[in-house]
């Protein structure tokens, strides 16, 4: 029996038996030393009150637990030892209760130590009667601050476990991949809301149930399972699968689940949805397809440049339309820059061209001459910037072959402005250029002359000669007239033997130096023929542009051809100023 068993019996053999006062005196002192062993070393509080409430007796127990010592407790109120102004009434309360005599009262409550420290305690008490005499009050303590602090720290962890749960429960839940927990035998412990939902049955009801059964609709696991890989080998690989259960294409990750000791409680298992990544990718693969087909079909010349980041180029790959095209084939064309494959001029045009499509961020078209193994060629390219993350990682380019383009237009522009038979401009070409003259000689104020010739009997060459000796007539005098002229200075042939010259920059006596040493130079050089020699010569008129009085084309052209004429007129082989 332990020493609070004891004392408790004792008390209630005191007040129980029905002795005079006198009677319980002798045998109080007759069992002192026992008493005082019972109650001084009772690991509770013992303190027993007068009907006043004030102490008369303080145990060991008690000094330890409220920290005052038997004297300074006896002879004082216990209330206002060990209790607030929060609990007095509580405590008034439960010694009144006592005193009235009612049955023995346990309770739990707070009391405070001599410090103010409160004390968590179970209180039990009784009062003292003898012969129906009211004696006092009985009052044991018992410290249980230890165990409320257990049980609130229990508390604590069961509310931290519970939020733990809830926790791991709501981020289970929350993950979008669909989840399940799989033992040794096929059968599911646990799955997540996405796997209940895509299954559309409640996640308790699936608890229990055969994986393939209800994931595969199978009574046996499928031939390939990474569950049962796992369970055989310790370990499994990712797998894809198409699940028409499940609605799609899925990748499978299965991991061991283990318990606290290490052993083998099944697997987890990890379905994340790729259908649409599998969509995507046929479509890609479709396009990639599809982009080979016109990357290799077109007949112009296609190309991907890389874009480094510290800003050079490579080529990445070239089509076969380029390749035939350039002379260069897809081996010797990949992973150079334009410097390396093409040398130092033409690299340094080519990479001009790529950097300023990528300053400029967009397609970017233009025209380049470059100087190939397939030989000279011109191209229309279009230079197209592909970003990556807001970054230009690389270009692509399409070139057209224009070099025969380039010789037709060439060849057009060349009919369309020059005499077929000498070389020189055509009548409709020289007159536009004689206007820009004029206007510009007038926006700068400064001088222009016009001269213009013919051969003398022309038509006697022609009839006595022939056509060809005519022609050849008329392009000796081209040709002399291209070695007279000045740089600055255009020569045309206006119809027939006419021809003229046009001479910026200068006035009419400059301009009629000029005409006679054409016809002097003329008239020096004679035309070789097979079985003869003809020395052709020819009249010259020359005339100036008047500024100040607002000259026009006409009547620049009609004054230089009037003192044509009248060279003509006055014996020919001669010029005539106006």
């Amino acid at each position: 029996m332990t020493e609070k068993t004891s004392c408790q019996a004792l008390l209630q053999d005191l007040l129980e038996e029905r002795e005079t006062p006198w009677q319980i005196q002798q045998r109080l002192f007759s069992r002192k030393e026992f008493l005082e062993t019972v109650l001084y070393q009772a690991p509770d509080a013992i303190v027993t009150l007068d009907t006043t409430y004030r102490v008369v007796d303080w145990n060991a127990a008690a000094e330890r637990i409220f920290g005052y010592s038997r004297e300074e407790a006896c002879g004082h109120e216990l209330d206002s030892l060990i209790t607030s102004a929060e609990t007095a009434s509580e405590a008034k309360c439960l010694s009144r209760q006592l005193l009235d005599q009612q049955p023995v009262v346990t309770t739990e409550t707070v009391r405070f130590t001599k410090s103010g420290t409160p004390v968590q305690v179970r209180v039990s008490g009784a009062p003292i009667v003898t012969d129906g005499t009211l004696h006092g009050i009985v009052a044991v303590y018992t410290d249980i601050s230890e165990r409320i602090a257990t049980e609130d720290a229990l508390r604590e962890q069961k509310r931290a476990a519970e939020q733990a749960h809830g926790q791991w429960q709501r981020t289970f839940d929350a993950v979008p991949d669909l989840i399940a927990l799989i033992d040794t035998d096929h059968r599911i412990i646990r799955t997540n809301r996405a796997m209940a939902e895509r299954l559309g049955r409640p996640a308790a009801e699936l608890t229990g149930c055969a994986c393939h059964t209800v994931v595969h609709n199978r009574e046996t696991p499928p031939a390939f399972c990474p569950h049962s890989q796992l369970l055989d080998e310790g370990d499994s690989s990712p797998v894809e699968i198409t699940e028409d259960n499940l609605g799609g294409d899925f990748l499978i990750t299965v991991t061991p689940l283990h318990d606290a000791e290490g052993r083998l409680l099944g697997s987890v298992h990890i379905a994340r949805d790729i259908t649409k990544r599998k969509r995507d990718e046929k479509r890609l693969a479709k396009m990639s397809k599809e982009f080979e087909q016109v990357f290799h079909g077109t007949q112009d010349a296609m190309f991907l440049i890389a874009v480094e980041e510290e800003g050079g180029f490579r080529f990445i790959r070239t089509n076969k339309a380029h390749q035939r095209a350039t002379g260069l084939e897809l081996k010797t064309v990949r992973g150079k820059t334009p410097l390396e494959l093409l040398g130092e001029e033409a690299g340094a045009q080519v990479s001009a061209n790529y950097q300023r499509c990528v300053d400029a961020g967009a397609p970017l078209s233009y025209e380049e001459e470059l100087v190939l193994p397939g030989g000279t060629r011109v191209w229309h390219t279009t230079l197209t910037p592909v970003y990556e993350e807001e970054r230009i990682t690389s270009i692509v380019g399409s070139a057209q072959d224009i070099t025969e383009r380039k010789r037709a237009e060439e060849h057009l522009r060349y009919l369309a402005t020059t005499d077929e038979l000498t070389g020189l401009y055509n009548r409709r070409h020289f007159m536009e250029i004689l206007d820009t003259e004029i206007e510009r000689a007038k926006r700068y104020e400064q001088s222009l002359a016009l001269i213009s010739l013919d051969i003398d009997h022309f038509k006697t060459i022609n009839d006595t000669h022939g056509h060809a000796v005519g022609d050849a007539a008329l392009e000796h005098l081209a040709a002399q007239l291209l070695a007279c002229k000045r740089q600055p200075d255009s020569l045309g042939r206006l119809g027939g033997e006419e021809f003229a010259l046009i001479a910026p920059h200068t006035d009419r006596a400059g301009a009629t130096e000029l005409a006679e040493r054409i016809r002097s130079e003329l008239e020096r050089t004679p035309i070789e023929l097979e079985s003869t020699s003809l020395h052709p010569t020819i009249s010259l008129g020359v005339t100036a542009l008047n500024i100040q009085d607002n000259d026009t084309i006409d009547a620049l052209l009609k004054r230089a051809d009037d003192a044509l004429y009248e060279a003509k007129r006055t014996g020919r082989n001669r010029t005539v100023t106006s």
